[in-house]
């Protein structure tokens, strides 16, 4: 069943690439790439400096 549902995360959010997953004994690891949306404004803080 988590095969099916992980198979089936990119027909939902398209912009995710899914790599490799373990099934633990109550949760999943898994790899997702999270890519970007042609035309998709840019949020987020700009001309700060990082955090160290």
């Amino acid at each position: 069943m988590t095969e099916k549902y992980w198979c089936a995360t990119p027909g939902h959010i398209p912009w995710a690439w899914l790599d490799a997953f373990i099934v633990k004994t109550n949760h999943v690891h898994g790899i997702i790439t999270i890519g970007a949306i042609v035309g998709a404004k840019i949020v987020g803080a700009k001309n700060l400096l990082p955090l160290l």
